[in-house]
């Protein structure tokens, strides 16, 4: 009887992540471009406007990881998951390795970002 219960209960606790993979999530890109270039940016090809305070947000349904170029005058590919929300401060002026991010993935963009430029 207690193992039929510890089974059930594990049975339980997975059966969320299981259901929940290969589903659609909102993946999300924000941020603010200080001495932008023009007043918008591109995110894969698509414009995505700037406010008149330089922020900005781009959403997208993921199903699987996928990669991201960001071009605000200058190029950088970013990696994101199903779900993740990364933030983005960017100076247009400055090198590409001062952009700040926070969010998920934070580290592995970091990375990135420092490794192709």
């Amino acid at each position: 009887m207690k193992k039929n219960t510890i089974a059930s209960l594990c049975i339980i606790a997975i059966l969320p992540f299981l259901f929940s993979w290969g589903l659609e999530r909102d993946t999300v890109i924000s941020g603010k471009v200080q001495n932008p270039k023009s007043p918008h940016i591109s995110i894969n090809k698509q414009s995505v406007a700037l406010d008149s305070e330089g922020r900005f947000q781009y959403s997208v349904n993921l199903k699987k990881p996928a990669y991201f170029e960001v071009d605000f005058g200058k190029q950088v590919f970013l990696y994101l998951r199903p779900g993740d929300k990364l933030t983005l401060e960017i100076d247009a002026d400055a090198e590409l390795k001062s952009i700040e991010l926070s969010g998920d993935c934070q580290e592995t963009n970091r990375v990135l970002i420092e490794m192709t430029h």
